[in-house]
């Protein structure tokens, strides 16, 4: 009987110092891991800060100073559109057949056009929708693609474009109208697959679109969902 209750007692103390080093272990784990995580925190807040601060390097508005700020005209920043003194919205003037006579037609580049999917094709769970019929342009207009893009301030590898505004430049007026495009507006993308509109540059740009890489892709799905054709772009 004695030796079974020194037996008990010796497994008992044997069961309290594993536990013990066990609790020592998972404790020492943990702050191994805090210090750890820490670490990686301020490593990530370094490489923001140092993102922000190239990218307030390069945009000219947040490094301009508030008091040089000035609603009135400047040539060097105002393209096509001038703005008078009061400020106040002037009507679209008509456009004068003379001129548009002598004026020599603006040379665009031409728009490639993909095979049009399958009828009653389903992508991602999906209806193909059709091509739009194309937007008539009554007026002789330069279309240009105004993005930004999240490549200096992302990890993943991809371009997302979440800004996209098309400025339509009327070379008859001599005036200009902007629309801002939805980056998550669900298109179908002419290399084959359904997906969010800020997608199409990055996929054009990944798979070396043919033509004009990732604009050509992103001026294809643009004219195949909106009926807009683009012509040109700039991408900050």
């Amino acid at each position: 009987m004695t030796l079974v209750r020194r037996l008990l007692r010796l497994i008992f103390k044997l069961l309290f110092y594993a536990a013990l080093l066990i609790l020592l272990l998972m404790i020492g784990w943990t702050v191994l891991e805090i210090g750890a995580v820490h670490h990686r925190q301020q490593q990530s807040v370094g490489t923001m800060e140092a993102r922000r601060t190239s990218y307030a390097a390069t945009a000219t508005a947040l490094a301009q100073d508030d008091s040089e700020l000035r609603l009135e005209s400047r040539p060097r920043t105002v393209l096509l559109q001038q703005i008078s003194a009061t400020h106040t919205p002037q009507p679209t003037p008509p456009p004068d057949p003379e001129a548009a006579a002598e004026r020599q037609p603006v040379d665009l580049p031409a728009l490639y056009l993909p095979p049009n999917p399958a009828p009653g094709l389903a992508l991602e769970g999906t209806a193909v929708p059709t091509r739009v019929p194309p937007i008539p342009r009554e007026y002789e207009l330069v279309n240009i693609a105004l993005l930004g893009g999240d490549d200096e301030l992302s990890d993943s590898g991809f371009l997302h474009t979440d800004t996209m505004i098309i400025a339509s430049l009327n070379a008859e007026t001599g005036t200009a109208a902007m629309l801002s495009l939805p980056r998550d507006l669900f298109v179908y993308i002419p290399h084959g697959a359904m997906g969010r509109l800020n997608l199409a540059f990055g996929i054009g740009e990944n798979i070396n679109w043919d033509p004009d890489g990732g604009f050509g892709l992103l001026r294809q799905t643009l004219f195949y969902n909106f009926g807009i054709n683009v012509h040109y772009y700039a991408r900050v």
